[in-house]
């Protein structure tokens, strides 16, 4: 059983280390543009804790090419057609388009990172508590 648990701890740090070196990686590329809201899709029924809404949005690249791009939008953000947005993106694929949000860039890699960390930190804490880490004599 403690293998396994090591096992997922590994597995959570090694997802959380790769999803933070792509949002890294992004970010370093990835230039601001301001863009006007089009459509905000509507959805029926009650909106469910993890539920974004889709937006599609279109924006100007510096080269003068305007483009619609389909984002999410956190269920807590509002907007409506016509508002103007600023947007995070990537100039060598144009359809990845991400909102500069904390929650929307870096929440997975944090959630993934801080899961593993815990999972080690509890697999220690018995280890220590059971006398399976320390001093022997």
């Amino acid at each position: 059983m403690r293998r396994l648990l090591a096992l997922v701890a590994v597995v959570l740090l090694g997802i959380g280390l790769f999803e933070s070196r792509e949002v890294s990686s992004f970010m370093s590329r990835a230039i601001t543009v301001q863009g006007t809201v089009v459509a905000v899709e509507t959805r029926t029924g009650p909106p469910k804790p993890t539920q974004n809404t889709p937006i599609h949005v279109r924006f100007s690249l510096p080269s003068g090419e305007s483009r619609t791009a389909i984002t999410k939008l956190p269920l807590l953000q509002k907007v409506k057609d016509g508002d103007p947005i600023y947007l995070l993106v990537d100039p060598t694929d144009p359809q990845d388009v991400r909102l500069p949000l904390l929650s929307e860039l870096w929440a997975r890699p944090l959630a993934y990172l801080v899961s593993g960390i815990v999972l080690v930190a509890g697999i220690l804490v018995v280890k220590v508590r059971r006398g399976e880490i320390g001093a022997r004599y």
